[in-house]
């Protein structure tokens, strides 16, 4: 430990009760919870590649940035982290992302977080960047990637498009149909034949003012019907979060529209 001997006292406190850390070339004052570095050039610029973690200079001394950041630079700061994890997860767009940090941003700067939970504003802002961007992604597909629940999504996207009067643009079944049809391995035949079948009864009592996601697993069950295709109502109902009973009902109001 000769490192030590170099800095015999803290320069904050003066307390001499001091840890080194070789790692990060530091000194550590145990009193004050100061850090301190050591003047090794050689070090600092592997600190600042390997840990993405800068430093900065002040009144002589070497402080990590994070210490520096104020609360609501460090919530922005996590929240670009947690966007590019999430981003990767959804294979979402870069200009998505971009926008929903934007309104993460907007929505931090407002104070809409105090009080809130951080992680449900952030995952809300993601779900409208997918709504705004026709992305289609559910509550339910983010929260799958999180340790919250749906209900606190759609809570904290309410209070989003209270706040900034935001215009969420509707998915259609048909934006949904190419997506489900390949989790559910159905044929190109079978996907022409839902795409014919949504066709007919676009702009129609059935259709209207429906769960887009309900409209489209029924119209998947009955092209893979006619198709022959192995596909269960439970499949679909699976993989597209819907409830048996909800697809048959829309099957039986489809059923006697195109017949």
């Amino acid at each position: 430990m000769e490192a030590i001997a170099k800095v015999e006292c803290c320069p904050e406190c003066n307390g001499k009760s001091l840890f080194y850390s070789e790692s990060n070339a530091e000194y550590n004052c145990n009193s004050c919870g100061l850090v301190i570095e050591d003047s090794m050039p050689e070090y600092t610029e592997f600190i600042k590649q390997s840990s993405g973690i800068q430093t900065k200079p002040v009144d002589g001394r070497i402080f990590k940035s994070a210490w520096l950041l104020t609360t609501k630079e460090k919530n922005l700061r996590n929240a670009g982290i947690t966007l590019d994890s999430i981003s990767m997860k959804l294979n979402l767009p870069s200009y998505a992302k971009e926008q929903a940090y934007q309104l993460y941003e907007e929505a931090v700067k407002r104070d809409l977080c105090i009080g809130r939970d951080n992680e449900s504003m952030l995952y809300a802002c993601i779900y409208n960047a997918c709504l705004q961007n026709n992305i289609p992604k559910t509550a339910l597909e983010i929260a799958i990637h999180t340790d919250l629940k749906v209900k606190h999504i759609l809570n904290a996207h309410k209070i989003l498009n209270r706040k900034f009067s935001l215009i969420a643009k509707i998915i259609e079944p048909a934006q949904l149909l190419p997506k489900y049809a390949s989790a559910l391995s159905l044929s190109q035949k079978c996907m022409t034949r839902a795409e014919e079948i949504l066709e007919k009864i676009k702009n129609t009592p059935v259709c209207s003012g429906k769960n887009p996601r309900s409209v489209a697993a029924a119209v998947l069950y009955i092209a893979a019907i006619e198709c022959e295709e192995p596909v269960t109502q439970r499949d679909i109902a699976n993989q597209m979060q819907v409830t048996e009973v909800t697809i048959r009902r829309r099957y039986k109001e489809i059923i006697k529209k195109i017949n």
